[in-house]
């Protein structure tokens, strides 16, 4: 799990500039992705994709809001109602009952926290 500037231009746009993604993602080398916060201390997405949760019966996603990519996957999940938004901290991510990321290019998938943050 990582914080990053949310209010960064190239955040919450999806641009070819991936250094600070790719940093991240490198100094966690057994994980397949890594969960990012915004400096306001709230869940935003994956470097890889929009993270989706699962608490009682109802999956939510972070709000455009916290900084994360307007990913297609998660537009179209929140358009037809399936998925909700709700701000999520991190010291919350280990509490939810099941965790997915989805994208345009992977689809939605199942997702495992390795390490819960501090």
């Amino acid at each position: 799990e990582h914080s990053v500037d949310s209010h960064h231009e190239l955040m919450v746009h999806k641009t070819s500039e991936r250094a600070v993604y790719d940093r991240i993602a490198a100094e966690h080398p057994d994980a397949d992705d890594v969960v990012l916060w915004n400096r306001e201390g709230e869940i935003d997405e994956t470097c890889r994709a929009n993270l989706l949760y699962r608490i009682g019966d109802r999956w939510y996603t972070p709000p455009l809001s916290c900084g994360g990519l307007a990913g297609v996957g998660r537009a179209a999940l929140v358009a037809e109602g399936s998925v909700q938004e709700r701000r999520l901290s991190p010291d919350e991510l280990g509490q939810v009952d099941e965790l997915q990321v989805v994208s345009a290019l992977r689809g939605r998938r199942a997702a495992v926290l390795l390490d819960a943050p501090e």
